[in-house]
């Protein structure tokens, strides 16, 4: 009847493999998805041949540590700490990742959307994304 909102966008259908998506997040090998759920939410991160998804709480840390949980898991990587999520006055998220006695920090603007901005500052702080 057409009260029913429109599904967002994700990742993979927001940045197609064209040149003029973000470079940072072109090529990753992976799908990443975050959907709502009713008091929580659902991180999907997809490769070519390994699906992971975590239900983590609504709030922004436990969402970047689902996130780089399934992602490690995605690409056989040893999971990392998240250890802060913040956004900035100037509308960057940035995110902090401790591995083991390195420490990583990923940040990303948020006008890009809050999917992609966290799916670039996770993949920057967790090692899989390089820095610029």
């Amino acid at each position: 009847y057409g009260v029913r909102s429109s599904r967002p966008e994700t990742v993979e259908q927001a940045l197609p493999d064209v040149p003029e998506g973000p470079p940072e997040l072109r090529g990753l090998g992976v799908k990443v998805r975050i959907v709502p759920l009713e008091k929580g939410a659902r991180v999907e991160v997809e490769g070519k041949n390994v699906r992971s998804f975590r239900v983590v709480a609504a709030n922004p840390n436990s969402i970047a540590q689902g996130m780089a949980d399934a992602w490690c898991r995605v690409v056989g990587k040893v999971p990392v700490e998240i250890t802060r999520v913040s956004i900035g006055d100037d509308g960057r998220i940035t995110v902090d990742a401790r591995d083991g006695d390195i420490e990583r920090s990923g940040s990303a603007m948020v006008s890009l959307g809050w999917e992609r901005a966290l799916t670039s500052a996770v993949g920057r702080a967790i090692g899989l994304i390089p820095t610029t």
